[in-house]
This record gives C-alpha cells, structure tokens and sequence, in this order.
C-alpha cells in the first residue's frame, strides 16, 4: 500500500511530516502534540520516488526521525547519481551539464565553481528572531530555512527534466552511506565506523535532489566531495573556499560576541583575580586587542 507523504501543522506553528496509508488515518503522539493524519487515496504512483508531491507541497528539511526513509528513495532511484569532480568537469566543459550550486548567495559570492550557477535551496529564515539569532551567533547571513520556491525556480531556469544536471553544494553529501538515525530512547545512533557527529548523508545537494526527483527530473548527478573537493583536485574554480572572508552580517555578532565576552567573562576574571591574587598572574586586556583579534579570524580576546 502506497505511503503518501502529508504536511500538518500544530498549533505551535512547527510544519511536521508524516505518512498514513492512502485513505485511511494514522495517530502519532509525542510530548508535543498528539496529531491525527489522514489522507486521501492516491492513484499518482512513481517506482522511484514514490507518489508525485506538488513542489509546493514536499517535506520540510529532513530529521533523523524520517530522512533515512527518504534516503533509501534516493539510493534506489536511477535518476540520482555521484559524479566525481573531474568527470563533472569535463561534462560541463563539453556542454553536456550545466552545474548549479545550490548553496546560499552568500557562499556562493564568496567561492564557487567556474561557470556554474547559484540557486539556494535555503534562503534567510523566514522567523525573525531564529534569523536574528544566527547574527548574533556571527553566522554569514543568518540562520537559514528552506527555500519553499526551490522546485518552482529550478523548474523555471532549467526546464528539461531529462538533460542531465550537476548539483554542487559546500561537501557534496554520500549517496551511498549510511544515516545517522534515532533509537527508542530518543538518542542518535552513528553507523558503525563513523569519525564526525555529522551525518555524512545530509547535505543540501541530497536535499534538493530528493525534491527534484520527486518533481520528475530524470537525470541529477552530485558532484562528489562539493566544491572542497573541487577545489582539492585543482580545479577551475573562483575564489579560495578556505579563505577567511568578512561579510557585513557577522558584525552585529562580533560586537554582541566582544559585549558578552567583556562583561560576562573577562570582567568576572579580572575581578577575581584582583581579589586573589595568589591564584593568578596579572592579566592585561585591551578592546581593541580583541577587534583585531576576531577581525582577523583569530578568536578571542588579549592577542595572544
């Protein structure tokens, strides 16, 4: 029986994702909410990917909870492959492929591929104060959210869904590895082996191919290892990715960031300090010392 994926909302405004059988209901109860899904029957059905889902309908940004689902979708899907950065070069070089970077404008203006072409698939949170927390947090242009528009623009600028097409983001993402997942106790579980808390099957390109297959687009090919790899194999590209790059937006954050450190610990040492001195050595801190340090990529304050 087909499973058809269906957005809900609770009344705290957070999209949740679920899948009940086609005509018939499924219960889901958490902490949070207790929700009851429904869902009409479905005669739309694809062996790849599923039931088609209208662009303005697909999920949300995936969570440990259901990616792994997703993910087998991709992985048993023909029109999603890997490509290494050098076969991705020679296709585009060629003309065969164009290659779009789907990661923010931001990073984008910053490095990217030479001649490749920058669609985000997440764009400035839409909530304020999560976006305004990213800038305080120094992060290039705020915390993002998904692009609801990422289907619809793909499906502007390039049209034919069976030209093959090139997907870079910042690290690429493994199409054939193995997803981090949540257990009954509600902890992560890392496959076997594993070297980083990040799950290596997450990334922007896997997200934004897994909602370009289910719009039908027939030939989507990852670029293996994103642009860093790119970048790593000498490629023609624009822009060192690893250089430090200052950007308007992390300057709120720098100066909150500097505030805070002033006050909240600096200020606490150097009284302490002055209080007992037989526990410490004189210190010696100066504001300015600190902007250049941050400035310059160095951290935190004293110049050391």
């Amino acid at each position: 029986m087909a499973l058809v994926p269906r957005r809900i909302v609770v009344s705290r405004s957070v999209p949740v994702v679920a899948s009940a059988p086609a005509g018939k209901c499924r219960v889901i109860s958490s902490k949070a909410a207790r929700l009851i899904v429904c869902r009409a029957s479905s005669t739309s059905t694809n062996a790849a990917a599923g039931p088609r889902i209208d662009p303005a309908t697909v999920e949300k940004l995936p969570s440990h909870a259901w990616w792994p689902e997703r993910l087998a979708k991709l992985q048993a899907s023909d029109a999603v492959s890997v490509v290494g950065p050098q076969e991705a070069y020679d296709m585009h070089k060629e003309g065969k492929a164009k290659i779009v970077d789907v990661r923010g404008e931001v990073d984008f203006e910053e490095s990217r591929i030479e001649g490749s072409e920058n669609l985000p698939y997440l764009i400035a949170d839409k909530n304020k104060a999560r976006w305004f927390v990213g800038m305080m947090l120094c992060t290039k242009g705020g915390f993002k959210g998904r692009n609801d528009d990422f289907v619809a623009q793909f499906e502007q600028r390039f049209p034919d869904k069976k030209a093959p097409v090139l997907v870079a983001c910042r690290r690429g993402g493994e199409l054939s590895g193995t997803p981090v997942t949540r257990g009954d106790d509600g902890r992560l579980v890392y496959p076997e082996g594993a070297t980083s808390y990040v799950d290596p099957t997450q990334s922007q390109s896997l997200y934004a191919c897994y909602e370009l297959m289910q719009a039908g687009y027939e030939d989507l090919r990852i670029i293996d290892g994103g642009i860093v790899q790119w970048f790593y194999d000498e490629l023609p590209y624009e822009d060192n990715p690893f250089d430090f790059k200052f950007h308007p937006t992390i300057l709120p954050g720098i100066v909150f960031q500097l505030v805070v450190v002033e006050f909240a610990v600096v200020q606490a040492n150097l009284k302490f300090a002055s209080q007992h001195p037989e526990y410490g050595v004189p210190i010696y801190y100066k504001w300015m010392d600190a902007i250049s340090a941050m400035l310059s990529g160095g951290g935190g304050g004293g110049g050391g």
